[in-house]
């Protein structure tokens, strides 16, 4: 499907940090539409873990977010370490 790919024309970083990395690149369409400002987050490996109860209940835990400002459910996870592999 290489038809359908953008083209970037330029990435400049704007942030880079330890759990996050935000850039702004210049990206052209295939059909020639220029998009100036397409703003990119980038993450390290990331993993979730479906844990399960004796009685197949699935754990989730109360996580305060920031950006939504609330506590929120989620699966347990985290970031990966540079030596570790997940399985």
């Amino acid at each position: 499907m290489s038809h359908l790919n953008w083209e970037r024309i330029s990435s400049k970083c704007i942030i880079q940090k330890k759990w996050a990395t935000l850039r702004v690149d210049s990206c052209r369409m295939p059909g020639g539409t220029l998009i100036p400002n397409y703003y990119v987050l980038e993450y390290p490996d990331w993993v979730n873990a479906v844990a399960l109860t004796e009685d197949n209940k699935v754990i989730l835990l109360r996580q305060y977010r920031h950006a939504a400002e609330e506590i929120i459910l989620e699966l347990p996870g985290g970031c990966i370490e540079e030596k570790e592999r997940p399985e």
